[in-house]
């Protein structure tokens, strides 16, 4: 379906398709206003003015919450290829040399708080003649900013059941490595933990938002397979926050293995190896727009690529971990 559908008899704006696209993205208003750093009754009205410049229709109403009607979900290629369009167009007419030589990367919070710092320092001089604009985002929201444009490289998690689907014309997408996500405690908890779990005694959990990556794989595929009664103690977006609060003895986290890592080296946490707290392998993909002018950076991403692969690894390493029994 092309974009200037028979149903859309002009050209809409930037701002028009940035709009719709986080709607595609997240699917909840709420989030999507969020998302585009406006209240939720502006961005309503954005969305009404566009349904009603355009005769279309963009929400299904006959569920609640409303969500992206199937005329706009068809319409996302089309939209996310407009958008780039019109970015590489921006780059060029503005002739900035700076813009053309800067390295632009969006990562996760964990992965840009951890192995993304260590992989650039990594590369050294390689970067000598390209300064890094380096950003961070839910999944969701780093998938839009690679898409309108903002950045040109993009850094994140993935698992088996939930991969990010990047349309393959306009996206290039590698695997670097793997990064179990891993339970953990500290020791006066693990300590603690068999009599718990012997006695069915609610175990608190420091978990994630619904709404960002982690914390859906944390519902969707950790939680289902755990036989543990866990109460909900302490929910942050942020795995730093989490680790934190885990060193503090406030509970058990699921944490990638980088992230952990050194807490577990140096005694602070312990990684719990029992059947009742699975672990899950996190996949850290890269996406690359598909632009022609991106081919001057393949070498620069490819080594990039090399070095976060190596800084995961070196993040991970932890002394051996406590275990116990359960039946």
């Amino acid at each position: 379906m092309h974009f200037l559908h028979a149903n859309v008899p002009q050209i809409m704006d930037k701002q028009s398709l940035e709009d719709l696209l986080a709607l595609i993205s997240v699917r909840n208003l709420s989030l999507a206003a969020r998302q585009r750093h406006v209240s939720q009754s502006a961005y309503s009205r954005r969305l009404q003015a566009i349904e009603q410049r355009h005769d279309i229709v963009l929400f299904d109403r006959s569920h609640r919450p409303a969500r992206p009607s199937p005329l706009l979900d068809a319409m996302r290629g089309d939209i996310e290829l407009a958008l780039s369009t019109l970015k590489r167009m921006e780059k060029m007419l503005s002739g900035s040399n700076l813009l053309d030589e800067q390295l632009t990367i969006v990562a996760l919070h964990s992965l840009s708080a951890g192995a993304l710092p260590l992989a650039l320092k990594k590369l050294g001089a390689a970067l000598n003649n390209h300064p890094v604009r380096m950003r961070s985002a839910n999944r969701d929201g780093c998938f839009q900013m690679l898409m309108t444009g903002e950045v040109t490289l993009m850094i994140s998690y993935d698992t088996e059941l939930n991969t990010l689907r990047a349309p393959p014309h306009l996206v290039s997408t590698s695997k670097l490595c793997t990064d179990p996500f891993i339970p953990v405690c500290s020791p006066s908890i693990h300590e603690n933990l068999p009599r718990l779990f012997e006695e069915g005694t609610p175990i608190p959990l420091l978990a994630y938002p619904s709404e960002v990556f982690l914390g859906r794989i944390l519902s969707d595929d950790i939680l289902p397979r755990s036989a543990v009664y866990f109460y909900p103690r302490l929910t942050a977006g942020m795995t730093s926050v989490l680790l934190t609060a885990a060193i503090n003895e406030l509970g058990v986290a699921w944490l990638p293995a980088s992230t952990a890592g050194e807490a577990v080296r140096s005694g602070q946490l312990v990684k719990i190896v029992a059947p009742a707290f699975p672990t899950l392998e996190l996949t850290v993909s890269m996406l690359r727009l598909r632009t022609p002018e991106m081919h001057r950076f393949d070498e620069l991403h490819a080594a990039l690529g090399v070095e976060i692969a190596s800084a995961v690894g070196e993040m991970q390493r932890s002394c051996p971990t406590g275990q116990f029994a359960t039946q």
